[in-house]
């Protein structure tokens, strides 16, 4: 049984070796790798021996073609490393006359010409002495590779590649089952689900089988390059599949020596990126610490408010972080490529669709920051809107009325509005309440003038200095109107000041028999009756 086994690894060996299944191709791809000279000539016939290219003949002897000699000096090659009683010192470089003969026990293996010499840019000598020494290496090669030795070798170190990558696989398995043991153990500690706030995007049981999945992939795609890794390793083991083993190491090889490559030509413009970005960086910090000074009132400016520190503060960082973009755009990797070409028509298409309300809103939220005409906090009245500012954004303003609506205003719309701002007024020359009423000309002015402002003192709120007073503000066909004017500081309870006041008004009048109803409704009662 031992001597089969022998006999058969031989078997496969020379099958291999000899290149039965891979001569043909091998035997090409070595001649599509040859580099062709530029002083090519039409003769120019490679010598393949034992699927390495030795030499070129480019000549042809009488009617002998360089096909024809380089087919036979192959078959005499061949020949040699058959003879078992092979030597190589017995391959001698003989002289006569002006050829080179390379002769082996008085057969000539090669004849090297004056013209072969000439073609091949060396002396007659020099060419004879380097194709003995080659055709002494190929046989020397060939026989080291197919002797029982390097047989064993290879099939050792094969049997050796498919063990370890049978056991690798298995521990492969192993630390698969060994890692889903562990990730089951974490759920409803570690593994409970994935959720922002409220809102739960994945449930315990999804974010487990999602992990699972990830690692049965990731098991799949160690064992697929394992295998992959396998058969150029095996390949490369036998003389005769040398090449595909090449082939395949390069389909990993290349890839990564092109990304490595890259990389390292990438290294200056990421250099300068990280220069950019530092530079920046700091000059960002340096202009926030200036707007904190001044906001705090640390710094003082003339003529600049330290709550426009913040909002001027983030319209230059915006401007300086764009500015940025500019610069870095031409180092960034494949910044020339038509996908970011295509990507900055993109942006510009959708800017120059956008709406130009929003546009309108942005710029009048830019203005009203910089005009100031009321503060977060401010009770204010735009046209019919009345309330407290309770929010600025860039494209509205948002106001809380004293029934507790949260109205959104669009910033063009108080840009083009009327503004009222009762806190402002308070806090520089207080504010003040008003109402008209309506009287007869027979109930006396002094009167009114004195029920009017005992209304307005007793009403809470009102401020004692200044003092209410009393206009006459015009005299109609039937009756004449009184304006009260009040003062007030409490801006927040201007509703609940005016409801009051109108009840005092009324409870006065009432009190001192003084019918509030003008002589022009009177005379209407009168004809009714």
């Amino acid at each position: 049984m031992k001597y089969y086994l022998i006999f058969l690894v031989l078997i496969i060996k020379l099958f291999l070796s000899n290149g039965f299944l891979f001569a043909e191709n091998t035997q090409n791809e070595n001649i599509k790798n040859i580099e062709i000279p530029d002083d090519i000539i039409p003769e120019k016939e490679p010598v393949v021996v034992f699927r390495d290219t030795l030499f070129y003949i480019k000549t042809h002897i009488g009617s002998i073609t360089a096909a024809e000699r380089a087919a036979n000096l192959v078959r005499k090659i061949e020949n040699l490393y058959k003879d078992n009683n092979y030597k190589s010192e017995k391959l001698k470089v003989v002289v006569e006359e002006e050829n080179h003969y390379l002769i082996y026990n008085d057969a000539i293996v090669i004849n090297i010409n004056p013209a072969e010499a000439e073609v091949h840019n060396k002396t007659q000598r020099e060419l004879a002495f380097e194709v003995r020494q080659k055709i002494i290496d190929v046989i020397a090669k060939h026989r080291k590779e197919t002797n029982l030795r390097s047989i064993i070798t290879e099939i050792a170190l094969t049997l050796l590649l498919i063990i370890s990558t049978f056991f690798a696989i298995k521990l492969i398995n192993k630390l698969h089952k060994i890692l889903t043991t562990k990730i089951f153990s974490l759920k409803g500690t570690k593994i409970k689900g994935i959720s922002i706030k409220s809102y739960s995007i994945l449930n315990e049981k999804q974010e487990l089988k999602i992990i699972l999945s990830a690692l049965r992939i990731f098991k799949y795609i160690v064992i697929i390059l394992l295998a992959y890794l396998f058969l150029p390793i095996l390949f490369s083991i036998f003389p005769a599949t040398q090449g595909i083993a090449d082939t395949l190491f390069g389909y990993i090889i290349n890839p990564i020596k092109k990304i490595f490559s890259s990389v390292l030509n990438y290294i200056p413009n990421l250099i300068t990126i990280i220069i950019i970005a530092f530079v920046f960086r700091y000059i960002l910090k340096l202009l926030k610490f200036f707007s904190r000074e001044i906001k705090s009132e640390n710094i003082k400016i003339k003529g600049f408010y330290p709550d426009l520190a913040v909002p001027t503060f983030n319209i230059i960082r915006f401007l300086l972080i764009a500015f940025m973009a500019v610069i870095i755009f031409p180092y960034l990797p494949g910044s020339e490529t038509p996908i970011f070409k295509g990507v900055s028509i993109f942006i510009g298409v959708i800017i120059s669709l956008g709406s130009t309300n929003l546009i309108g809103n942005l710029v009048a939220g830019l203005v009203l920051t910089y005009m100031r005409p009321f503060q977060i906090g401010d009770r204010i009245k735009i046209t019919d809107i009345e309330g407290n500012v309770i929010e600025k954004t860039p494209f509205v303003v948002r106001i809380r009325t004293p029934k507790n609506e949260e109205i959104a205003v669009p910033n063009s719309n108080i840009l083009s509005a009327n503004i009222v701002n009762y806190s402002s007024s308070a806090l520089n020359t207080k504010v003040a309440v008003y109402l008209s009423v309506t009287f007869s000309y027979n109930t006396p002015w002094r009167q009114i003038h004195k029920l009017l402002i005992e209304a307005a003192t007793k009403t809470p709120f009102i401020l004692e200095d200044p003092k209410p007073y009393v206009l006459q503000t015009s005299f109609d066909d039937f009756f004449v109107e009184y304006q009260i004017n009040a003062f007030i500081d409490e801006v927040n309870k201007i509703p609940l000041i005016y409801s009051t006041l109108r009840q005092n008004i009324q409870d006065a009048f009432n009190n001192a028999g003084i019918e509030m109803t003008s002589t022009h409704y009177l005379s209407v009662n009168e004809e009714k009756i």
